[in-house]
């Protein structure tokens, strides 16, 4: 998170990491552009915590999902042949994923 939290306050900037990526072990090493303050990088790292998580579902559902091969044959043979039931197997399985990752509810 650090590298990413830095690459999007400071982008191009020079630094490293050395050992874990920590702020105790980032070395920033370019004079041209000035070092984000530790909480405006903790800020953004909690940001994109947040943004990951909020997302999780995505990449979960993503892993199950049919491949586009398949939804493309299905869609195919269900708009030109006339044949569904190749896109009603992939829309309950669809289904099934989604309610296994469903969205996370976000609190305003």
């Amino acid at each position: 998170m650090l590298i990413q939290a830095l690459a999007n306050l400071a982008p191009g900037a020079s630094f490293e990491i050395v050992g874990d990526e920590t702020l105790a072990n980032l070395k920033w090493l370019d004079p041209s552009v000035v070092r984000p303050d530790d909480s405006t990088i903790n800020a953004e790292m909690t940001r994109l915590k947040t943004e990951r998580e909020l997302t999780e579902y995505q990449r979960r559902r993503e892993e199950e999902y049919p491949n586009k091969d398949d939804l493309l044959i299905a869609l195919w043979e269900m708009v030109v042949e006339g044949r569904t039931a190749s896109a009603e197997e992939l829309q309950a399985l669809r289904k099934e994923i989604k309610a296994k990752h469903p969205k996370p509810e976000v609190s305003r």
